[in-house]
């Protein structure tokens, strides 16, 4: 080394710390007077920048559901992406005004257009055409490939429209079905430019800028007068507030223009700048002295590295410019390598081969690693298994990160003894930080036996002696090393049904080989059921509930199982009680839906997560009712609705019969009964026919033509039309 880079270092590091601080007292003493106005002006300037964002927000979020909503009536849509109607050029013509009339609803929105993936077709607001000929293929296709662009609004981007020139927008792709997505898309686009303009307003004079940032951090949009897109470039612009977006998570960026420090630093005298000259002098003399000092002790340790040093060592490798500090952490390097060569990464890599089969292990190359590791070799017999810390979101929040791992150090050791206790040896590693796997193995004589008991004295020491449980998985016995992976694999698998088993508990082979495993989908039928009934405010909906947790049970449903229902529920109760009155929808958004939510993330058991699932969605329930009873008008429409679910095999039965029976006009109706039920009354009045319909096609042998005039329906034709509307399939075929 002959160079001494590290003193250099220290130099030009202390040098800007000491000049920093000398300048940072100046300026608080002469800008002391001036704090509180500064102060003043960030808190107005994050105020403008928040009420900025939050603009910008809501009319995004206001598109986002002005769009979902419009795509979830099937009436406008469902013709066009199906080519199921009649006239498909009325319907083509009518669905495009409809994307003309979206347009103009929001000024922001530059432009719309649909795709339909059964015959690769783009219907926009002025043209069809092929997709193959739409200037916009290479977005669309990006969108089928990475369907998670449908999530949220998409960085800006250049879009081509016609005659017109190129223009920067921002895209929201919503798939059709809003569920599945297989008929197709609509794209919405809104132009980076007219946002511009609106918060170009907002910021008024040319006092403030705005700027808006993506979620990479690239600029979508700038307020100032050039449009320069970036407030890095804005000139002498000083950078105040930031405020990021939960919804869209890009970043409003706002500051002012000037920063006038110039006007301070013009204030101070000339013997302001003598003492600041003298003070920056003795500083810096003093620095190089201490500086000097210091590095001593580091040069006596490089120059005894540099002359112990084998000529095979790394550190004579090392380039001339290379700092000290790079010098003796190579040094050290080469020691802890030549002591210890990684051993234990590459146990646990090599634990990682074996239990996900990634490749072939024979016999010498195990008994050459787990030597190497300091394990016995020998076996006769093996298993695998997994312990899950149970509750593990509770244990987190419990214990710091320290403690977390002391506790880990101390389950390992645990299971360590107990099966060097029964003549095992155990290969543990904790392979994620909720679980630990291990390989057991010894002799075949009462292997199994062995394998139980350690399980359970295991679980009942960490109940008895930590606060937290554990639940262990065993795969099964072996007595090949290819069979590890098909071991392994079951103790995943057997983990899986953790939450019908119960947690603080072993599971095995014979727990789940024997029970029989239900199906996902026959539960669907069951929840939309129990949804629609909790949106009417049925009684029943509970006991519906309570009958799917009952099956959920005994049908041996996995986790993932569970999850997938719990969150199918939350889904349909969303689009159900989004179409209620504005104060039970506002309850639902902001209170029901976050603690839905958060019990399904918590999931652990069947029975925790049920009873705290149904009683959650009873406290709504209640709510809900109350709210609906303090209408003044929630009398009499469910007098209607009892009388609808009376009369419905009336074929005369509609919205001015009804008035005329009740007294009420019938638009007052019609709005009054849309606002408390959440369903028009023609809707609701087909559906109630149609279900008393499929009743009878199931349980009678009535021909399908009195059927039909039994729940109401004059004409077969218009009950059939009707009928597959609702249910995707003919009543004919719904009887076989």
């Amino acid at each position: 080394m002959k160079k001494k880079y590290w003193l250099q270092r220290l130099l030009l590091s202390y040098l800007p710390l000491f000049s920093t601080f000398m300048i940072t007292l100046i300026i608080i003493f002469f800008l002391a007077s001036a704090e509180a106005s500064k102060k003043q002006t960030i808190r107005a300037n994050q105020l403008f920048t928040e009420q900025a964002s939050q603009t910008v927000d809501y009319t995004l979020r206001a598109i986002d559901q002005f769009v979902t909503g419009d795509l979830s009536t099937k009436e406008i849509w469902e013709p066009f992406f199906k080519k199921n109607g009649s006239n498909k050029y009325l319907e083509e013509f009518e669905v495009s005004q409809k994307l003309t009339q979206m347009k103009t609803s929001y000024p922001w929105i530059d432009s719309l257009y649909l795709v339909r993936l059964g015959d690769q077709t783009v219907l926009g607001n002025q043209a069809m055409s092929p997709l193959s000929d739409y200037m916009d293929r290479e977005f669309v296709q990006q969108v089928q490939n990475n369907p998670s662009k449908m999530s949220y609004w998409t960085d800006p981007r250049l879009w081509n429209s016609f005659n017109q020139e190129p223009r920067r927008v921002l895209s929201l792709v919503r798939q059709y079905p809003l569920l599945s997505g297989e008929l197709g898309m609509m794209v919405v686009n809104v132009r980076v430019d007219s946002i511009r303009e609106d918060l170009t307003r907002m910021a008024g004079s040319g006092v403030s800028f705005l700027g808006l940032y993506g979620r990479n951090g690239q600029a979508i949009m700038g307020t100032d007068n050039n449009k320069n897109d970036s407030i890095d470039n804005q000139g002498t612009s000083k950078l105040l507030s930031t405020v990021k977006s939960n919804y869209t998570g890009w970043e409003m960026r706002s500051g002012l223009y000037g920063n006038g420090f110039g006007e301070y630093l013009a204030s101070l005298s000339y013997n302001w700048i003598a003492l600041i000259l003298v003070a920056f002098m003795a500083g810096i003399a003093m620095i190089v002295y201490v500086s000097r000092r210091m590095y001593k002790p580091i040069e006596t340790i490089i120059k005894r590295i540099h002359d112990s040093s084998p000529e095979k060592s790394q550190i004579w490798a090392l380039p001339l410019k290379a700092n000290e500090f790079i010098f003796i952490e190579t040094a050290f390097e080469d020691l802890i390598k030549q002591s210890n060569e990684d051993s234990f990464y590459r146990k646990r890599h090599f634990f990682y081969e074996i239990t996900e089969g990634n490749r072939s292990i024979g016999i010498e190359e195990w008994e050459h690693e787990t030597l190497k590791f300091g394990l016995n070799h020998k076996f006769e017999i093996m298993c695998t298994g997994i312990a899950e810390i149970d509750r593990y979101t509770d244990f987190c929040k419990e214990y710091n990160i320290r403690d977390q791992g002391l506790f880990r150090f101390a389950v390992a050791n645990v299971i360590g003894e107990l099966a060097q206790n029964l003549n095992l040896t155990i290969w543990t590693e904790w392979i994620s930080n909720q679980r630990i796997g291990f390989i057991i193995y010894g002799l075949e004589k009462e292997f199994e036996t062995h394998l139980q008991a350690m399980g359970n004295k295991f679980i009942e020491w960490i109940r008895g002696n930590l606060r937290f449980t554990l639940t262990v998985s065993f795969g099964i016995a072996v007595d090949q090393l290819e069979d590890i992976y098909h071991s392994y694999q079951e103790a995943l698998e057997g983990m899986q049904y953790k939450s019908i088993l119960g947690n603080n508990r072993v599971i095995t082979r014979f727990d789940i080989s024997t029970q029989p495993k239900g199906e996902v989908y026959d539960q669907l039928p069951s929840i939309r059921s129990i949804v629609k009934a909790y949106r009417l405010g049925e009684e029943d909906w509970k006991s519906q509930l309570e009958n799917l947790f009952d099956e959920l049970g005994f049908g041996y449903f996995s986790r993932d199982d569970i999850i997938g229902l719990a969150n199918y529920i939350y889904y349909h109760l969303y689009r159900e009680m989004v179409e209620l009155p504005i104060e039970i929808r506002k309850l639902w958004e902001d209170e029901a839906m976050p603690e839905l939510k958060e019990a399904i993330e918590r999931f652990e058991t069947l029975v925790e997560f049920r009873v705290e699932f149904v009683q959650i969605l009873s406290d709504y329930y209640e709510r809900i009712s109350r709210i609906r009873l303090s209408r003044s008008k929630h009398p009499i429409i469910q007098e209607v609705r009892k009388y609808i679910e009376e009369q419905f095999a009336d074929p005369d039965l509609s919205l001015s019969y009804i008035g005329d029976q009740f007294h009420i006009t019938t638009s007052y109706l019609s709005r009054q009964f849309k606002q408390e039920i959440g369903e028009n009354f023609i809707d609701y009045l087909a559906r109630v026919r149609i279900e008393k319909a499929m009743h009878l096609l199931k349980e009678t042998t009535m021909p399908i033509q009195d059927i039909a005039a039994a729940v109401g329906y004059t004409y077969y034709i218009s009950f059939n039309r009707v009928f597959k509307k609702l249910t995707g399939i003919t009543p004919g075929d719904y009887r076989k």
